[in-house]
């Protein structure tokens, strides 16, 4: 049914009334995607006053199949130029995750796409939004 997806939102910050540092985690896990199944948490230092909760965001976003070949050609010539922009085609690999979706998006956007790059967590699995105008 495809992978478990798993959220982490960690913190840390001081108690306002006696200083002490408080450390928090809570999860949630996605599986399959599109249903949220399980929530855990841990706080050190302190305790949660109320039980965290942890919820997904959906967003639907058009995506016209009559383009299809078109919108592959693009992605094709994307890569295409990201291989090209590299002087040492390693450096690919050393780059972080947001490092690279930042490097398509403005490979993207130099192709004349409004690009908008979703935030780091809780996106849906959808990291860049790249549409054109035809």
């Amino acid at each position: 049914m495809g992978n478990e997806v798993e959220y982490n939102f960690i913190g840390e910050t001081d108690c306002d009334k006696c200083g002490c540092s408080l450390k928090y985690i809570v999860r949630g896990y996605e599986y399959p995607i599109g249903a949220l199944n399980y929530i855990d948490s841990e706080c050190q230092g302190g305790d949660f006053v109320q039980s965290p909760e942890v919820s997904v965001e959906y967003f639907e976003f058009d995506y016209d199949y009559q383009n299809e070949e078109e919108i592959s050609e693009e992605v094709d010539k994307t890569y295409k130029n990201i291989l090209n922009e590299l002087d040492d085609k390693n450096t690919l690999y050393s780059l972080s995750s947001r490092e690279f979706e930042e490097l398509v998006a403005e490979l993207f956007f130099k192709q004349g796409f409004n690009v908008e790059i979703k935030l780091e967590t809780r996106d849906g699995g959808c990291d860049i939004i790249a549409t054109k105008n035809i």
